[in-house]
């Protein structure tokens, strides 16, 4: 991307582009999604983290994407441009990291095919509803029903 936004980061995070990274990454088209977004990242040597470095990588160039300007966020959120992640080696041992964030997972199957999508769950806390338990454990439903509260129709 090359601008002095890109070679500085934002907010503490270290950059997309660098000399160090040997990143690239294609033009993102603000205006629609288009056509996939390519991300290129070089390895001379396996990296146990370069699973997660791309994801990194990816959330940020989404969050650009719908941060671009402040008119149609939300749609931008909704619409986000398919990215292709490519990691281009050339060392000498074979590549021993996972190709999957989700091979990254420590945990059962049960535990992985929740996160499979990148999906997470939503507990809408209503403070009117004094019948819904929210846990069978009484310290986490006190947290609950506390968060609930300053949304009550008192």
């Amino acid at each position: 991307m090359g601008d002095q936004e890109d070679q500085e980061g934002e907010g503490g995070d270290p950059p997309i582009c660098n000399h160090h990274t040997a990143t690239a990454f294609s033009k993102l088209a603000f205006a629609t999604a288009g056509p996939p977004t390519s991300l290129i990242e070089h390895k001379s040597a396996p990296d146990a983290s370069t699973p997660v470095q791309l994801l990194g990588y990816m959330q940020r160039i989404w969050q650009r994407h719908a941060e671009h300007t402040p008119q149609q966020r939300a749609h931008r959120y909704r619409h986000l441009p398919p990215i292709i992640p490519l990691v281009l080696y050339n060392g000498r041992p074979d590549w021993s990291v996972p190709l999957s964030l989700l091979e990254c997972i420590d945990a059962d199957e049960d535990l992985r095919d929740l996160q499979r999508n990148f999906g997470y769950q939503v507990r809408h806390l209503r403070a009117d509803d004094r019948s819904e338990p929210y846990s069978e454990d009484p310290v986490i439903r006190a947290v609950f029903r506390a968060l609930a509260a300053p949304f009550a129709d008192n």
